[in-house]
């Protein structure tokens, strides 16, 4: 008799199930375990020493810091929160010297318009003659005829 060597699909599907067997066999094994109170219990006590430990490492990194003079984060929040102060200033003022900006321009317009009418005399009226420009006038004045004087 001759022996009949499996085919390799054959081997493979015997590998496939003891591999289901066996993942099943350990995923049942897990899911009992992970559900026990000693499972619970020491997964807290491992997550209260690594909390304590992050802790631990965050007052060691802080010490380090100040030791070295190095800012902590909350020098630097605290530097933050003051940028944010001065923009917030910086833009009143700017938006303050914008609106003078437009009063000056209109204070400026008004004084060249100002200007304009003083330096250019209004014109005479038709029928007469235009006035000559007074005199400097003092405290001392010229009797007229019928005046007394």
């Amino acid at each position: 008799m001759k022996d009949r060597q499996p085919s390799p699909e054959d081997a493979l599907r015997a590998m496939r199930e003891a591999y289901d067997e066996a993942f099943q066999g350990w995923a049942k094994t897990m899911q009992e375990m992970v559900a026990s109170e000693e499972f619970a219990s020491a997964s807290g006590h491992l997550l209260r020493q690594y909390v304590d430990m992050q802790e631990a490492l965050r007052a060691a990194t802080r010490a380090t810091a100040e030791s070295m003079l190095l800012p902590t984060a909350e020098d630097l929040a605290r530097i933050a929160t003051l940028v944010v102060n001065v923009e917030r200033k910086v833009d009143e003022v700017s938006d303050e010297v914008h609106g003078m900006a437009g009063r000056l321009a209109a204070i400026e317009s008004a004084l060249a318009e100002l200007a304009r009418r003083t330096a250019d005399p209004p014109p005479a009226p038709k029928g007469r003659p235009a006035r000559k420009p007074a005199a400097k006038r003092g405290s001392s004045r010229s009797p007229k005829a019928g005046d007394g004087k």
